[in-house]
This record gives C-alpha cells, structure tokens and sequence, in this order.
C-alpha cells in the first residue's frame, strides 16, 4: 500500500471516528475499501458488514475476509448459486446468508480450505429467508445455528 493511500486512509478513518464510534468508523472504511476492491457492493448493517452480490445461476460468491453475512441479489429465481465463506476465520465466528427476497432452489456453500466441512448447511433460499453459521477452529467446521 502506497504512504500515499494509507495517509489518505488514516485522515479518513479520524474524520469517521468523530461522528461516530471507532468500530462504526473502522466498519464504514471496510466497506470503502471492499467497493473499491471488489466485485460487488458492501454495506455497513449496524454493526455488521455485508456484501452484497448480483448472483447468476450457476455462478459464485465469494465473500471476503472480515465479511459478516453476503446477500445475494438475484433478478428473479436462479436455480444454482455457491457461496464461498470468507478466509481465515477464528473460532467462534459468525457468517450469515441470505437473499433479496427472491429464491435460490439449489445452494451450496464452499471455503478455501478444502477441509472445511458444514454441517446442517442450508440447501436452498426460500423468500430471503437466510441462514447463519459459527466457526469451530478445533472442527475447522461451519455449524449452522
């Protein structure tokens, strides 16, 4: 990152910090960087952050590292759809699913760890009714709550 950037980062993220807390800043500045960064849009939902993904049937989102939930955005109905989990998480971290209101008949979840297992993984979205899940380190598992 150029001295540049981060200077420019630093000075945003104190002008944040004085109308609002320094978690709600720091999470306004995440999602920033993930719009400037990404594919997708991002944004701040309380104290979360969501992004947000135009989905394809058949096509992937992948959810990036310190993400809280994805919402996929499909236009319509789309049969398949795979959500990649965000990398690196810690024990007992919490990711969220869901959509826009519209329907996902068949959903699969995946991670960059091909040893990630998910257990009680939802298999599809049904009027945006999503799903969250807690990481286990010691199970290096995803259970949904």
């Amino acid at each position: 990152m150029s001295a540049e950037l981060t200077t420019t980062k630093a000075a945003l993220l104190d002008e944040l910090k004085k109308s609002m807390s320094p978690s709600a800043a720091a999470n306004v500045l995440r999602v920033i960087e993930l719009e400037a960064n990404e594919a997708s849009e991002a944004a701040v939902v309380g104290t979360q952050i969501v992004e947000i993904f135009v989905a394809t049937d058949g096509g992937t989102s992948s959810a990036t590292e310190g993400t809280d939930a994805v919402k996929i955005s499909p236009v319509g109905t789309i049969a398949t759809h795979t959500v990649n989990f965000p990398d690196s998480p810690v024990d007992g971290q919490k990711f969220g699913v869901m959509s826009n209101g519209e329907d996902v008949t068949a959903l699969a979840f995946d991670a960059t760890d091909t040893s990630t297992k998910f257990r009680g993984a939802a298999t599809e979205i049904v009027g945006g009714v999503g799903s969250t899940y807690i990481y286990s380190a010691t199970d290096n598992d995803w259970a949904r709550v």
